[in-house]
């Protein structure tokens, strides 16, 4: 009897243990993104400085992000949707 309990609160906890095993993968799941992206001039030199505005075109959200030296811009996080960029400098 004490055999059959053991054997199966072993059952149990190795049930317990692959369920959480599982799981894990569902937990890496997220619901936001983000854009990377370099601006460039004409003659394909970098721009630092410059404003990057990404829209929600779905909810009008608005993100900013400023290019670093060199001319790289990240808008993180966003939630999942589609976006609009804007690029301004100087203005």
């Amino acid at each position: 009897m004490i055999r059959r309990i053991a054997a199966n609160q072993a059952r149990l906890l190795l049930a317990a243990i692959g369920c959480l095993i599982f799981s894990l993968p569902l937990a890496a799941q997220q619901a936001s993104g983000k854009i990377t992206g370099v601006v460039t001039d004409a003659s394909g030199a970098v721009v630092p400085g410059v404003l990057v505005v990404a829209t929600n075109t779905q909810t009008g959200d608005v993100r900013r992000a400023e290019t670093n030296a060199s001319g790289v811009y990240v808008v993180s996080p966003l939630p999942v949707g589609d976006y609009r960029l804007e690029a301004r400098k100087g203005f």
